[in-house]
């Protein structure tokens, strides 16, 4: 059964259900509930448009499913939301987890599940990024999957290096 809730600081404006859909609530300019139609970004997530209170903010429909019904700190304590069947585009709850940074990117479309690497589906090449004082760092493109693995592990051992801070280990 569809369940929606109030988008947290949107409450009152907009809704967001346990499927996924996005709908505006009935104001004087629009007196009726309408669904927004999400659309697809660069890199395959479906986002929407909310605005009302001079607000303007676009969003992907996953992170405002996370906000309402999972955890509404999950982006100040570190953490991402993630896709648990890798399909973008499948906004269900039931689909959808809080997770550390580094186990959404073991969460990818590798076939050798190598740590830092994941394939990016448009440009059909390898990715490297790292995850360093709160924020995503990226390392570079690649052409194979190793490449990009081992990226992540020289960008790695610099870090715990310089700052002893990064503790990880091929």
């Amino acid at each position: 059964m569809e369940t929606f809730k109030d988008i947290p600081s949107w409450e009152g404006i907009y809704q967001v259900s346990n499927t996924g859909r996005v709908k505006s609530l009935p104001r004087k300019w629009s007196p009726r509930k309408t669904f927004l139609s999400p659309s697809t970004s660069h890199d395959g997530y479906l986002k929407v448009v909310l605005q009302g209170s001079g607000r303007k903010w676009g969003v992907e429909i996953n992170r405002l499913m996370a906000l309402t019904f999972l955890d509404a700190d999950y982006v100040s304590k570190g953490l991402v939301c993630d896709h648990i069947d890798r399909n973008r585009a499948n906004n269900n709850l039931s689909n959808l987890r809080i997770v550390p940074f580094r186990k959404n990117s073991q969460n990818t479309c590798t076939s050798k599940k190598l740590i830092g690497a994941y394939k990016r589906p448009k440009s059909n090449r390898w990715r490297s990024q790292i995850y360093l004082n709160g924020k995503i760092k990226h390392i570079g493109d690649f052409d194979t999957e190793v490449e990009a693995s081992d990226a992540y592990f020289a960008m790695a051992n610099l870090e715990r290096k310089l700052t002893g801070k990064c503790q990880y280990d091929k």
